[in-house]
Protein backbone atom coordinates (compact mmCIF):
# COMPACT_ATOMS: atom_id res chain seq x y z
CA UNK A 1 0.00 0.00 0.00
CA UNK A 2 0.87 3.58 -0.51
CA UNK A 3 0.64 6.16 1.81
CA UNK A 4 0.34 9.89 1.20
CA UNK A 5 3.72 11.02 3.48
CA UNK A 6 3.68 14.70 1.84
CA UNK A 7 0.56 15.07 3.43
CA UNK A 8 1.95 13.08 6.58
CA UNK A 9 4.61 15.63 6.14
CA UNK A 10 2.42 18.76 6.06
CA UNK A 11 0.08 17.95 9.46
CA UNK A 12 3.85 16.91 11.73
CA UNK A 13 4.88 20.94 10.30
CA UNK A 14 1.36 22.39 11.16
CA UNK A 15 -0.09 20.21 14.20
CA UNK A 16 1.68 21.14 17.14
CA UNK A 17 -0.20 18.08 19.03
CA UNK A 18 0.56 15.55 16.13
CA UNK A 19 3.91 17.22 16.07
CA UNK A 20 4.21 15.89 19.72
CA UNK A 21 3.22 12.84 19.30
CA UNK A 22 5.54 12.30 16.60
CA UNK A 23 8.43 13.58 18.06
CA UNK A 24 7.27 11.27 21.48
CA UNK A 25 7.09 7.77 18.81
CA UNK A 26 10.60 8.89 17.62
CA UNK A 27 12.15 8.50 20.86
CA UNK A 28 11.38 4.75 20.92
CA UNK A 29 14.30 2.50 21.22
CA UNK A 30 11.30 -0.40 19.67
CA UNK A 31 8.56 -0.16 17.48
CA UNK A 32 5.47 -0.50 19.24
CA UNK A 33 2.48 -2.25 17.21
CA UNK A 34 -0.45 -1.45 19.82
CA UNK A 35 -0.51 2.02 21.71
CA UNK A 36 -2.55 2.93 24.74
CA UNK A 37 -3.49 6.15 23.90
CA UNK A 38 -3.41 7.51 27.76
CA UNK A 39 0.11 6.34 27.95
CA UNK A 40 0.98 8.39 25.33
CA UNK A 41 -0.87 11.59 25.81
CA UNK A 42 0.97 11.15 28.94
CA UNK A 43 4.59 10.48 27.83
CA UNK A 44 4.02 12.81 25.18
CA UNK A 45 2.90 15.53 27.37
CA UNK A 46 -0.40 15.80 25.64
CA UNK A 47 -4.18 15.78 26.88
CA UNK A 48 -6.04 12.54 26.32
CA UNK A 49 -8.44 14.38 23.72
CA UNK A 50 -5.60 15.84 21.75
CA UNK A 51 -4.22 12.46 21.63
CA UNK A 52 -7.31 10.87 20.41
CA UNK A 53 -7.55 13.39 17.94
CA UNK A 54 -4.21 12.89 16.72
CA UNK A 55 -4.78 9.12 16.78
CA UNK A 56 -8.29 9.71 14.47
CA UNK A 57 -5.95 11.35 11.43
CA UNK A 58 -3.41 9.53 11.82
CA UNK A 59 -6.25 6.34 11.15
CA UNK A 60 -7.92 9.03 8.38
CA UNK A 61 -4.10 8.49 6.80
CA UNK A 62 -4.84 4.41 6.77
CA UNK A 63 -1.78 3.74 9.21
CA UNK A 64 -3.74 1.95 11.90
CA UNK A 65 -7.51 2.17 13.54
CA UNK A 66 -8.28 3.37 16.70
CA UNK A 67 -10.23 1.25 19.18
CA UNK A 68 -11.86 2.73 21.78
CA UNK A 69 -11.44 1.31 25.32
CA UNK A 70 -15.42 -0.95 26.32
CA UNK A 71 -15.99 -1.93 29.51
CA UNK A 72 -13.33 -0.66 31.27
CA UNK A 73 -10.63 -1.55 28.49
CA UNK A 74 -8.13 0.91 27.56
CA UNK A 75 -8.46 2.46 24.12
CA UNK A 76 -5.73 1.68 21.93
CA UNK A 77 -4.11 2.42 18.44
CA UNK A 78 -2.79 -0.69 16.18
CA UNK A 79 -0.47 0.61 14.05
CA UNK A 80 -0.98 -1.05 10.43
CA UNK A 81 2.55 -0.18 9.62
CA UNK A 82 5.87 0.64 12.17
CA UNK A 83 5.22 3.25 14.38
CA UNK A 84 8.80 4.43 13.79
CA UNK A 85 8.79 4.21 10.07
CA UNK A 86 5.61 6.50 10.35
CA UNK A 87 7.58 8.84 12.61
CA UNK A 88 10.27 9.09 10.35
CA UNK A 89 7.99 9.56 7.53
CA UNK A 90 6.46 12.40 9.26
CA UNK A 91 9.86 14.11 10.47
CA UNK A 92 10.81 14.29 6.74
CA UNK A 93 13.90 11.72 7.72
CA UNK A 94 12.10 9.20 5.22
CA UNK A 95 10.36 9.91 1.76
CA UNK A 96 8.17 6.30 2.38
CA UNK A 97 6.64 4.23 4.82
CA UNK A 98 7.91 0.31 4.25
CA UNK A 99 5.37 -1.97 4.34
CA UNK A 100 7.59 -4.71 4.05
CA UNK A 101 6.91 -6.60 7.22
CA UNK A 102 10.43 -7.19 7.70
CA UNK A 103 11.04 -3.81 8.68
CA UNK A 104 9.62 -4.22 12.43
CA UNK A 105 13.46 -4.31 13.91
CA UNK A 106 12.20 -8.37 15.00
CA UNK A 107 9.57 -6.90 17.04
CA UNK A 108 6.63 -8.89 17.42
CA UNK A 109 3.39 -8.37 15.88
CA UNK A 110 0.19 -9.26 17.32
CA UNK A 111 -2.09 -11.64 15.28
CA UNK A 112 -5.50 -9.76 14.23
CA UNK A 113 -7.57 -9.60 16.78
CA UNK A 114 -4.76 -9.88 19.96
CA UNK A 115 -2.92 -7.37 22.49
CA UNK A 116 0.63 -8.13 23.00
CA UNK A 117 1.05 -6.64 26.61
CA UNK A 118 4.42 -6.53 27.96
CA UNK A 119 5.24 -6.52 32.27
CA UNK A 120 8.55 -5.78 33.49
CA UNK A 121 8.48 -8.91 36.12
CA UNK A 122 11.94 -7.47 37.69
CA UNK A 123 14.94 -5.06 36.20
CA UNK A 124 16.23 -7.21 33.86
CA UNK A 125 13.02 -8.79 33.07
CA UNK A 126 10.09 -8.36 30.52
CA UNK A 127 7.32 -10.55 30.33
CA UNK A 128 5.28 -10.77 27.04
CA UNK A 129 1.71 -11.88 27.00
CA UNK A 130 -0.44 -12.10 23.54
CA UNK A 131 -4.07 -11.89 24.63
CA UNK A 132 -7.28 -11.80 23.08
CA UNK A 133 -8.54 -8.03 22.84
CA UNK A 134 -11.81 -8.44 24.05
CA UNK A 135 -10.47 -10.57 27.16
CA UNK A 136 -13.04 -10.89 30.03
CA UNK A 137 -12.43 -10.43 33.84
CA UNK A 138 -12.75 -14.63 34.47
CA UNK A 139 -10.74 -15.41 31.26
CA UNK A 140 -7.83 -13.11 32.82
CA UNK A 141 -8.59 -14.21 36.57
CA UNK A 142 -7.96 -18.06 35.03
CA UNK A 143 -4.76 -16.92 33.29
CA UNK A 144 -3.45 -15.57 36.85
CA UNK A 145 -4.27 -18.78 38.05
CA UNK A 146 -2.00 -20.53 36.17
CA UNK A 147 0.90 -18.27 36.58
CA UNK A 148 0.65 -18.92 39.92
CA UNK A 149 1.50 -22.24 39.16
CA UNK A 150 4.66 -21.19 37.64
CA UNK A 151 6.73 -20.67 40.67
CA UNK A 152 10.14 -22.47 40.29
CA UNK A 153 11.39 -21.15 43.65
CA UNK A 154 13.39 -17.80 44.80
CA UNK A 155 14.90 -15.89 41.87
CA UNK A 156 18.19 -15.06 42.00
CA UNK A 157 19.57 -11.82 42.96
CA UNK A 158 22.55 -9.50 41.68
Amino acid sequence: MSYDVKKLQQIYKKDTEFHALVDYLSTRKNTPWTSKVALVAARAGLDYPETLRVFRMIEELELGRLVLGRKGAVTRFFWDESALSVAKAAKGESDQIPTDADDDNGEEREPEGSIIDQYRLRRDYVVKTTVPDNLTKDEAARLAEHIRTLDFGEAATT
